[in-house]
Formats: structure tokens, sequence, C-alpha cells
């Protein structure tokens, strides 16, 4: 293994500054190989006052279009593979400081990005400049399961370093591992082991979630490529390395080979809801959008609204009020479809106990949904469906598969 790292002791602020640092004993390990399994470099940061560094070899990344540099990093209590929250005679402030530079190679900001989200729990995964807005984009993921921080982690962030001011935050559970941007969307996504996964299109400028696709496995590697016919394209792979491909169509994030459209139904106490002419209690009444009994949602969003959407139900278009109004989002793709064989359940997962509760009823002939995957759980064979709103299951023996 060559003698590739070296070791330093400086202070950050002067070390950005334009200070040397000095060098210092360091090494690249041969033995302690507890904590990755394989030979890896390693500092010794015990004691007060100590400022050091392990600094890696220089990178060309020369002809690169996209380079993407990732690494394991751990810290533990010496000669242990022990991390050092699980070890109280340890202490620790750890800090992810980004340092941008003009192209004089002077220091323009300094940020401390644990210190501008208020996160000191959790762990950066991925960091873009934006020469667009000059922002600043990051996240900080949960550093293992998000029960294990209450769901308070996986925020995208956007800052502006010259403002030093917080641009926007998105909710927990959106970001980890990469993200990439284009001149007007940021595409991330979120997942980890079993938990549930999605894929998120967001606005540049807001933070604002356009688009959210679920995904079966964790999201692993995201890429914009523009076609020859001028349209834009979303690569994704997952864990499994299967590819998906989408088209960027505004300000939705559009599957090649399908769509994306939102189911609805009401959620009224009486049962349904009154499809009208026009957005008014004056509107004549064309039909009736039932509740979700009576189907996963027999009518189509076709703009939603503060007071009044619109819909289509039974090929009629009208309104109905919007705070009685519940939604799906699901991909349609050109599959055969799922058609309910009798009055069926649809089944949704326990994350508490791992089985399935079920979550709603159909009646006979719905056709539940023509992009579905096979799953197996214990008590048998399921189809599992692409929905926005949660992971729903069908029995195979339940539905009957038409071209």
């Amino acid at each position: 293994m060559p003698d590739c790292w070296a070791t330093y002791t400086g202070f950050a602020d002067s070390v950005f500054n334009g200070a040397s640092m000095t060098a210092s004993a360091g090494y690249w390990s041969f033995s302690n190989t507890q904590v990755f399994g394989a030979n890896h470099p390693k500092i010794n940061i015990y004691g007060t006052g100590v400022h050091n560094w392990l600094v890696s070899p220089a990178i060309d990344l020369t002809g690169l279009n996209t380079p993407a540099l990732t690494f394991d990093l751990a810290l533990t209590k010496y000669n242990t593979a022990n991390p050092i929250e699980n070890d109280s005679t340890a202490q620790m402030a750890d800090k992810f400081i980004v340092v941008i530079y003009d192209k004089d190679e002077q220091v323009l900001y300094t940020v401390n990005l644990g210190e501008v989200a208020q996160n000191d729990y959790c762990e950066v995964q991925d960091v873009r400049w934006d020469p667009d807005t000059h922002n600043l984009l990051f996240n900080m993921a949960c550093p293992s399961y998000a029960s294990g921080v209450d769901g308070k982690g996986s925020k995208l962030h956007c800052y502006n370093p010259e403002r030093r001011q917080m641009v926007w935050s998105t909710d927990w559970l959106t970001s980890n591992d990469i993200f990439i941007l284009d001149s007007q969307f940021v595409f991330c996504s979120y997942g980890f082991t079993s938990e549930k996964k999605f894929l998120f299109m967001l606005d540049k400028l807001t933070g604002k979630v356009l688009s959210k696709l679920p995904f079966t496995y964790k999201v692993q590697y995201l890429e914009l490529q523009t076609e020859p016919n001028g349209r834009e394209y979303l690569y994704a792979v997952d864990y499994n390395d299967n590819l998906y491909k989408y088209q960027v169509q505004g300000a939705k994030t559009v599957a090649d080979n399908g769509k994306i459209f939102t189911v609805c139904y009401a959620v009224s106490d009486d049962g349904y809801l009154n499809v009208r002419s026009e957005p008014s209690m004056q509107g004549k009444i064309l039909g009736k959008l039932w509740m979700q009994d009576h189907g996963l949602g027999r009518g189509v969003l076709i703009e939603k609204g503060k007071t009044w959407s619109k819909v289509a139900v039974d090929e009629v278009e009208g309104w109905v009020y919007t705070k009685y109004l519940g939604q799906m989002t699901w991909m349609a793709g050109a599959g055969p479809k799922l058609v309910a064989k009798d009055i069926i359940a649809i089944y949704c997962e326990n994350n508490a106990t791992g089985g399935l509760d079920v979550f709603c009823s159909v009646d006979k002939g719905t056709i539940i949904a023509d992009t579905y995957f096979e799953h197996t759980f214990d008590d048998g064979e399921y189809y599992e469906l692409r929905t926005g709103h949660d992971y729903l299951f069908v029995k195979k023996t339940d539905v009957i598969v038409k071209q």
C-alpha cells in the first residue's frame, strides 16, 4: 500500500486564509481493520487542543463532467470499532466545513454546515454549488434508521453564503445520498433498508416538492442528459442496478413509458362530494365523487385549488369542494391492468409489526393499477402497487391480469 496520505496540524480558519499547515506524524494503517475490514488511513485525535488533519493525495478530476468523490468515515474509540457516541469516556464536536474559493484561489466563504442547519446529530452526504444562484446546497442525512432520530433527519438545505441566510429547507426524510440540479430543479431521493423510498423533484428557487415518485429500492445514482431532440431526461439507478428513465417536463418528472396522475375521493362525513359545473354552490350538480370505500378513488384530479378543485369522474369534468377532497398519486405505465375479481382488500404495510393491514376495499371490476411488482410475504404472493400515497399490495389470487 503506497504511503499517499499525510497528516498535518493547524487551525481551520488560518488554513482557509492561506496559512501553511505543519506536518506531523501519521501513517497508513495496515493492521487495524476493525472498522472497515480493509486497509485505511487513520489519525489519532486524542487529547485537548488537537487540530489534526488527514490529507488525501491530489485527485485529478480533469475531463470528468460530473465528478463525485465518496468515502467512508468513522470516528471511534482508540483501536476499537466502537463509535464514540456509544462510549461514555469519549467526547466529540464534529464539524463539516465547506470552503468556497474564487478563480484566484482566494477564500470567499467558509460555511459550517451543521451550524447553519442547526443540526449536530446528522451527517452531510452530498454538497453542491449552484452557479446560477450562488447558493450552496447540502443534505444532512440520518446516520442510521430515521427512527433513531425520531424521523428528524435527511433534510435538503439551500444556503446563501453571501447573505449568510438559509434560503429554504425541505421537510424531513427528503434527501440522503446523492442529489443533482439543473437550471430549474433539484432531484433528490430518500430511502434506507426497510424504510419507504422516494424520488423527489424540487423547485430550485423555493425547495417546493413538484413531483414525488415511490421506489422499491433506494436510488444510488442520478444523472441528467439532454438528448439531440432537446428533451431533458433524468436517469436513476437503484441498489439492485435497475435503470429508470424519466422525461423532465415543466413541473413534473414523467416516466418515459408512462404518466403521472392523481386519483381523488371524498372524505366528507356523508360519504360523497357533489361534482358541479362551476366552482360555486350555485353550479349544476353533474354527478358524485364517492369515498374511498367505493374504490381507490374514482375521480382524477385535474386542478387543485384552495377552495374548489377540478376533477374528472366517469368521464365528466366538474368542480368539488377542496376541504373534503382526498387524493392519491399513481404512476400509470403501459403494462397489463390488475382488475379486482370481487370486492377485495387492498393492504398496506404496518411498520410496527412488519405485517400487512387492510387499507381499503375495492369493488368487483375496479382497475387497481397497471404498474406493479411481484412481492412475497409470509402468508403468500402479492402484487405491489406503484403509488405515492403508501406501499399498497393486493393478493395475486384476488385479481385478474388483463392485457
